[in-house]
């Protein structure tokens, strides 16, 4: 019947979101990130001083507001050193990226910089989520497979070597930190605070570790979070005492 309920009923179709809307969605998310940290810097820049001297302040022994202050500058001299190293380079790495993009043909070869070097301040994941977002967006341009496949193969020799020869020759094993732990962490502190979370894993890490080095008891975490090998503790004692009584076994 034409007048039925059944027919009157309006059928609900739900849409997908498209590709192009899942890519602005996630450079929004990516934005939306490094704004966040950088407020969180800047109000760490301008209250850090006050916030040192309340916390040093709360201590009750002067021994531990020495501490306090030298776990504090050497987490300011470190992780300052870190961002600044890396910004350069990721900076430098997404300058090469757009200079590819565009000597390939790919269509905003800025943007595509721009999207490499913010997310190469993401560990392991930046350079996953850029490479498969140039796979899709050159697919989309070029006709050729072959073509379009060498997009992103360029993308991540590059990022390989970037990520594994340049900038372990510049930043040294200071500001190392264990593959594993890193891997988790990222995944931990992107749940706890999305983008923002993950483009502050490092620092944080970094702050953990270098707590742990100037605090008795927790410097064998800080060779975990370093992925460094420690010595047993009481190895030397237990060596020295056979060594210093040669004359036990001597006769008399």
């Amino acid at each position: 019947m034409a007048g039925s309920p059944a027919s009157a009923t309006p059928k609900v179709q739900i849409k997908e979101p498209s590709l192009g809307a899942l890519f602005v969605g996630g450079i929004r998310s990516l934005l939306a990130g490094v704004v966040v940290v950088l407020t969180f810097v800047y109000f760490l820049l301008a209250e850090g001083d006050a916030l040192m001297r309340r916390i040093v302040g709360g201590l009750p022994r002067l021994k531990d507001r020495k501490r306090a202050v030298v776990i504090a500058h050497e987490m300011e001299r470190q992780i300052s050193a870190y961002l600044f190293f890396t910004t350069v380079m990721n900076a430098a790495f997404g300058l090469l990226i757009a200079l590819v993009m565009w000597g390939m043909g790919m269509p905003n070869p800025a943007l595509w910089g721009f999207i490499a070097g913010v997310t190469k301040f993401i560990p392991y994941l930046g350079g996953v989520v850029c490479a498969v977002v140039l796979a899709l967006a050159s697919m989309l341009t070029f006709d050729q497979l072959g073509w379009a496949l060498l997009v992103p193969a360029v993308f991540i020799v590059i990022d390989t070597l970037h990520g594994n020869l340049v900038l372990p020759l510049m930043l040294g094993r200071r500001f190392t930190l264990d593959p594993a732990l890193l891997f988790v962490g990222l995944f931990f502190w992107w749940f706890v605070w999305g983008a923002a979370g993950a483009l502050l894993a490092v620092p944080i890490l970094s702050a953990l570790r270098i707590f742990c080095e100037h605090v008795d008891g927790l410097q064998r975490f800080a060779a975990v979070l370093s992925g460094t090998s420690v010595e047993p503790e009481g190895h030397a004692e237990t060596l020295a005492p056979s060594a210093a009584r040669p004359s036990d076994s001597a006769p008399a």
